[in-house]
């Protein structure tokens, strides 16, 4: 495996507005950017998801970006990520993709729009782009491989204690006895 390309991974639908739109966003501003500025390292960024013809095309015609649509299984395909990418600009509610980025053990760069509503701890379990400054600092913060583990390590345990079931529903419970005065 070449250690010098980097595969930065978007994971979502691409025919909801807020998707196409932050990846064009990172396509067109971060993307070029990142490579220009990039210390013998190239970025690929890989995009995932449901996605029209028209908007696949669009995107193909970017140096550095490979659209693979709609996959059968997600886990899978998302194996060949390093760094999960969500540059939504707007939107509303927790941004599932970057939950799933994380229980995969990717280290996850994410917009303050993309963190809103996450309670993850910044530079230690995700961190927060929403520029071209903020992306490279942040990718040259993950090129220490000690730092990229820890922080894989830490978001994947972060995902797992507050985002299972079990906690979930122990909170559900406890509020239901709190209201019902059990």
């Amino acid at each position: 495996e070449n250690t010098n390309i980097i595969n930065l991974i978007f994971i979502g639908n691409l025919c909801s507005f807020q998707n196409f739109d932050g990846v064009k966003w990172f396509v067109k501003n971060i993307l070029p950017s990142i490579n220009k500025n990039n210390n013998g390292k190239k970025y690929i960024f890989h995009i995932l998801g449901k996605i029209n013809k028209s908007d696949k095309l669009y995107l193909q015609g970017f140096e550095n970006v490979v659209v693979s649509g709609s996959v059968t299984n997600m886990a899978d395909a998302a194996k060949i990520g390093h760094i999960g990418i969500c540059p939504v600009r707007f939107g509303a509610g927790v941004q599932n993709k970057i939950l799933e980025y994380m229980a995969l053990g990717l280290p996850t760069i994410t917009s303050r729009m993309g963190y809103e509503g996450i309670e993850a701890n910044i530079g230690e379990e995700i961190l927060i782009a929403d520029n071209s400054d903020e992306y490279l600092k942040s990718l040259e913060t993950l090129s220490e491989n000690s730092v990229y583990q820890m922080i894989a390590k830490n978001a994947r345990n972060f995902v797992a204690e507050k985002f299972n079931w079990s906690t979930r529903l122990s909170v559900l419970v406890k509020n239901i006895e709190r209201l019902t005065g059990k």
